[in-house]
C-alpha cells in the first residue's frame, strides 16, 4: 500500500509539471495570469483580478506549486502591481491605484511580508508632521501616499511594508535627535505665509 502511494504520489507530481510545461510561452515565460491561476488553485483561496494584469513571468530556481503569498506580491510588484486580502477574497490591482483603495492598517507588534501593501498612522512625539513631508516624500515612490495629521499629531502613509518600516525607523531616528516638542503653530503660520508671498519677493528674502 505505500508503494502504491508513493508511486500515485510521483504521478501526479509528473502530470503536474506536464501542464505547467503546457502553459510556458514560446519565449520559456509564464503568462501572469496562469500564475495567479495556479496559485489560486493550489492554495484553494478565492482571487479577484483587476482586468488590467497582464504579463510575462521568469520563475528560476522554483516551480510554480512552490510559490507562497510572498513570492506572488514580490511577481505582482515586479510587474506594477500588488494584492490585499478583503474578506475571503485575495484582489489584484495596478499598483498606481492602491493608494485610493481601503489598504489593511499595520497593527502594532505584527510583522508584514515586504510586499504586502498597507496602511500605517504613525503617531509623533516631538516633530511636526508638515515638516516631515520634505524628508519623507523623496523616498518615497509615486504609487505611496503620505499625508500629515496634526490632532492627534502623527502621519499617514501608504506603501508596501518595507517602505513603511523604513519611514518608521527615520520618523523615529528624527524624533531622538529632537531636543523638544517643536511649536507646530509657528510652523503653520510660517507655511502660511509663503503661501501668500509671490515667488519673486520670497526668492530675495
Amino acid at each position: 500500500m505505500k508503494l502504491i502511494h508513493i508511486t500515485w504520489t510521483i504521478v501526479l507530481l509528473v502530470n503536474m509539471q506536464i501542464a505547467y510545461a503546457s502553459k510556458l510561452s514560446d519565449d520559456g515565460r509564464y503568462d501572469l495570469r496562469t500564475v495567479i491561476e495556479n496559485y489560486s488553485e493550489i492554495n484553494k483561496v478565492k482571487v479577484l483580478v483587476d482586468p488590467r494584469i497582464a504579463g510575462r513571468v521568469s520563475v528560476f530556481g522554483d516551480n510554480l506549486e512552490n510559490i507562497s503569498y510572498g513570492d506572488l506580491l514580490t511577481i505582482l510588484r515586479v510587474h506594477d502591481f500588488t494584492a490585499y486580502k478583503s474578506g475571503e477574497y485575495i484582489i489584484i490591482v495596478p499598483l498606481a491605484l492602491a493608494k485610493q483603495l481601503p489598504m489593511p492598517n499595520v497593527e502594532e507588534g505584527i510583522e508584514y511580508l515586504p510586499n504586502e501593501y498597507m496602511t500605517d498612522y504613525i503617531h509623533l512625539e516631538k516633530a511636526c508632521p508638515t515638516e516631515l513631508l520634505v524628508v519623507l516624500r523623496p523616498i518615497l515612490p509615486p504609487t505611496s501616499h503620505v499625508a500629515p495629521i496634526n490632532e492627534p499629531r502623527s502621519i499617514l502613509v501608504t506603501a508596501v511594508y518595507e517602505k513603511l518600516k523604513l519611514v518608521r525607523e527615520l520618523i523615529y531616528n528624527i524624533e531622538d535627535n529632537l531636543a523638544e516638542v517643536a511649536n507646530c503653530e509657528i510652523t503653520k503660520k510660517h507655511n502660511k505665509k509663503l503661501i501668500g508671498t509671490p515667488a519673486s519677493q520670497s526668492n530675495n528674502n
